[in-house]
């Protein structure tokens, strides 16, 4: 019987002669890590990838059984999102820095907009319309220092650009 050693395709393979055995342990923990966020990665973008197809998928199927176009139709939301939607799209118009969900939510609830002020769901409304506008156009996110998410309204293509020129 053969000891033969063969590394399997992929695998990390460290030289472990003539090191100290704590370099070895490093050195296998940091390779490790290393392909541990590389495959993290790859997984995230499988997984979009993924769900974009599954998408496409069902919009074919339904197209298929239905005979209807391709377009979806457009859905109708209640008066109570759509006015959370609106809120949002002001805070976010009104703000000089990107927003957190939570500071968003803050804001509306200083507003005093009576319909929605009191929605003990007020957040989850807030992160549905976040994801609204998102997907609209209308507002986009990012990251801020802390890793948090955070939001601000995409500026108007139509409109003039106005610049204040030293004299």
């Amino acid at each position: 019987m053969s000891t033969a050693f063969r590394p399997i395709p992929g695998e990390v393979t460290v030289d472990l002669t003539g090191r100290p055995a704590e370099t070895d342990v490093a050195a296998v923990v940091q390779s490790a890590q290393i392909e541990m966020r590389a495959l993290l990665f790859r997984r995230s973008e499988i997984s979009k990838r993924i769900a974009v197809l599954r998408k496409t998928l069902r919009l074919v199927t339904d197209v298929e059984q239905n005979g209807d176009s391709v377009v979806p139709a457009p859905r109708v939301r209640s008066r109570k999102s759509a006015a959370i939607i609106d809120a949002c799209r002001m805070v976010l118009k009104q703000a000089t820095k990107p927003l957190t969900r939570s500071e968003i939510t803050e804001a509306i609830r200083a507003s005093n907009r009576a319909e929605i002020t009191h929605d003990p769901k007020l957040s989850a409304g807030v992160t549905r319309a976040l994801s609204h506008l998102l997907e609209c156009g209308e507002a986009n996110n990012t990251f801020n220092d802390e890793g948090c998410h955070t939001w601000f309204a995409v500026r108007d293509r139509a409109a003039p650009l106005s610049f204040a020129v030293p004299v």
